[in-house]
């Protein structure tokens, strides 16, 4: 699984968290927003969940996509308005639903530098 977290948009004032994954293996993200502490798992606001995902009890499941040129690639991206940056973590489980694995991770959550690549007028958590 690969991560990517970049400030995006014509003004960098939308910050995206585009998560890769290479499996044959349908894959869900499992996730929700910490808004008070990190690991706190709270609901997401509508606006930050992609188009198709399900709210499940205080979190949302989202559904990899399948890159349509390369069949093993699958991706998620969520937007985060510069509104939402208060946000302190985002917690994750990856779901295959046709296997009974699940995988945990620790806390995505910006760090020092990334939040230094946000405009000033965004709020820091």
């Amino acid at each position: 699984m690969v991560v990517d977290k970049t400030p995006s948009g014509e003004d960098q004032r939308t910050f995206t968290l585009h998560i890769f994954a290479e499996t044959s293996e349908e894959l869900v993200f499992h996730w929700s927003v910490g808004r008070k502490s990190v690991g706190e798992w709270t609901t997401p606001e509508t606006e930050l969940r992609p188009k198709d995902s399900a709210e499940k009890a205080g979190s949302v499941q989202t559904s990899f996509a399948k890159d349509t040129d390369h069949p093993l690639l699958k991706s998620v991206k969520i937007k985060i308005p510069a509104d939402k940056m208060g946000i302190k973590s985002i917690n994750y489980v990856l779901y295959a639903p046709k296997s009974v694995s699940v995988q945990s991770h620790p806390v995505e959550r910006l760090d020092q530098q990334q939040r230094s690549q946000l405009p000033d007028s965004v709020p820091s958590a």
